[in-house]
C-alpha cells in the first residue's frame, strides 16, 4: 500500500533530520533540540527585563495563538487564581468591542505600576486580523511610551519577511521563525516559547514532555483513526474533563482542521467540554449518526479532598454522605468511559497531571507527529491549506489599495 510505504519513508527522514535543518516541514519534529532558541529567546528576555514584565498582550491568529493560550491557561485558571503574569489575546476583528479594547489598552499602557510587553505574531506578517489591530495597537504604545515603546514591543515572525525587514530598520525586537515550519506546528519555535518564556513557563519541562514521546509511538493512534475513517467515522471530537484546558482543544481542533479537511478527507473537529457537555451534546454522541471518534483529555491524578457537606442539596440528590468533590469527577469521568464501551463507542485517552508543562508538551508533540502520519495514511498533504487562501483572496480583492 503506497500510504505505508510513505509512513516508513517519513519515520526514516525524521530519523535523519538533524537538529537545526529547517529545510522542511517535518522540522518542526526536532526544533524542540534546538537550544539555539532557547538561547535567543533569553537574550532577548534579559534585554527587555522579562522579569519586570506583569502583562503580555499577543496579537496574532491561528497558530500564533492556540498553543500559547492553550498552556497559559491550563497553567493558569484565572477565575480562581492570580498569575504571575496577566495575558491578554487579540485574535479575531470584532468591530462589537473593539472600541473598548483600545480604552483599556491605552489605560493599560499608561498605568505605571504596570509593564506591559507587546507581541505580534505572524509568519508572513500579511494576516489581515494580525496586520490591522497591530497596527492600531502600534500607533497606541508610540504615543503613550513614545520613549520606551521599542523596549515594550516583540514582533516574531519569518526571517527576511517583509515585516522582519520593517521591524529590523524601525529597530524594534524582532525573533525568526522557521520559513518551513507552519504555525500550527510553531508552538515549540520562537513564535510560541518567546512569549511563554515571558508568561512564566517553564520551558525546560515543556520541552522534556516533548522530547519524551517516540516517533512511532503516534503511529498506532493514527493507523486506528485511518481505519475508524474508512469505516465511516467523520468527527473527532476532543473531550476535556479540566475546563481551563478548554484552549487546548482550540489548538487540537487547528490541527486537525488544517493538517487534513484536503481532498473529501479527513476528520471534522470538535471540543467538548466535561461535565457541563455531558447535558448538551452526549445525547447525539450516543443517540445521532454514530461517526464520532473520541479523544478523552483527563486528569491522571484528583488532588486534595474538598468534603461535601452533607445538606439538603446532598439528600435531595439521593447521594451518600462522606463524599468529596475529586470522588464525584473521577466517578463522572470512569461513568462516561464506561458507557463509551459499553454502547461500543471509539476512544482513546489523554492523562495530564496539575500544572504540569511535561504532560502538555508531550501531548502536543504527540498529536503533531499523529496528525503528520494520518495525513500521510489519507495520502494528503498534512502542511498546507489551500482552502484558507479563500478567504483571504476574496477579503485582499475587497481592501486591496487602488
Amino acid at each position: 500500500m503506497n500510504s505505508e510505504k510513505n509512513i516508513q519513508k517519513l519515520l526514516q527522514k525524521i530519523e535523519k533530520l538533524s537538529v537545526g535543518d529547517y529545510s522542511t516541514p517535518l522540522s518542526f519534529s526536532k526544533i524542540i533540540y534546538d537550544t539555539s532558541i532557547l538561547e535567543n529567546i533569553q537574550s532577548v528576555y534579559q534585554k527587555l527585563s522579562g522579569d519586570t514584565v506583569t502583562d503580555v498582550i499577543l496579537i496574532g491568529i491561528g497558530g500564533s495563538h492556540f498553543g500559547v493560550q492553550a498552556l497559559y491557561d491550563a497553567l493558569n485558571p484565572q477565575e480562581y487564581t492570580t498569575p504571575r503574569v496577566r495575558f491578554h489575546a487579540l485574535t479575531s476583528i470584532d468591530s462589537f468591542s473593539f472600541s473598548s479594547f483600545v480604552i483599556w489598552y491605552t489605560t493599560l499602557l499608561q498605568d505605571t505600576s504596570k509593564r506591559v510587553m507587546t507581541f505580534v505574531v505572524s509568519k508572513t506578517g500579511a494576516t489581515f486580523e494580525t496586520a490591522s489591530q497591530a497596527s492600531v495597537c502600534f500607533e497606541i504604545l508610540k504615543k503613550t511610551q513614545p520613549n520606551d515603546y521599542q523596549k515594550n514591543l516583540c514582533v516574531v515572525t519569518d526571517g527576511d519577511s517583509p515585516l522582519w525587514q520593517a521591524c529590523k530598520k524601525d529597530n524594534v525586537n524582532v525573533l525568526a521563525i522557521p520559513r518551513s515550519i507552519g504555525g500550527r506546528y510553531s508552538v515549540f519555535s520562537a513564535a510560541g516559547l518567546t512569549l511563554l518564556r515571558f508568561l512564566k513557563c517553564d520551558l525546560a519541562d515543556l520541552l522534556a514532555g516533548a522530547q519524551s514521546v517516540d516517533i512511532t509511538q503516534p503511529l498506532q493512534t493514527a493507523e486506528s483513526l485511518y481505519n475508524l475513517f474508512q469505516t465511516g467515522y467523520l468527527v473527532h471530537d476532543t473531550f476535556i474533563f479540566m475546563p481551563h484546558y478548554a484552549a487546548l482543544g482550540g489548538w487540537t481542533r487547528q490541527l486537525i482542521g488544517e493538517s487534513l479537511g484536503k481532498d473529501n478527507k479527513g476528520f471534522l473537529p470538535t471540543v467538548s467540554i466535561g461535565s457541563q457537555d455531558l447535558h448538551s451534546v452526549l445525547q447525539y454522541y450516543f443517540g445521532g449518526n454514530q461517526i464520532i471518534v473520541t479523544s478523552f483529555l483527563i486528569p491522571a491524578e484528583y488532588p486534595g479532598k474538598t468534603p461535601v457537606p452533607d445538606t439538603l442539596f446532598l439528600q435531595a440528590g439521593n447521594l451518600q454522605a462522606d463524599l468529596f468533590i475529586q470522588e464525584i469527577q473521577h466517578a463522572i469521568i470512569d461513568g462516561v468511559q464506561r458507557s463509551y464501551q459499553l454502547n461500543k463507542k471509539p476512544f482513546f485517552t489523554f492523562h495530564f497531571r496539575k500544572n504540569s508543562a511535561f504532560d502538555i508538551g508531550h501531548f502536543m508533540q504527540y498529536k503533531m507527529l499523529e496528525t503528520v502520519y494520518l495525513g500521510m495514511l489519507m495520502e494528503i498533504n498534512p502542511f498546507d491549506q489551500p482552502q484558507v487562501e479563500l478567504y483571504k483572496k476574496e477579503t485582499r480583492a475587497l481592501l486591496m489599495k487602488t
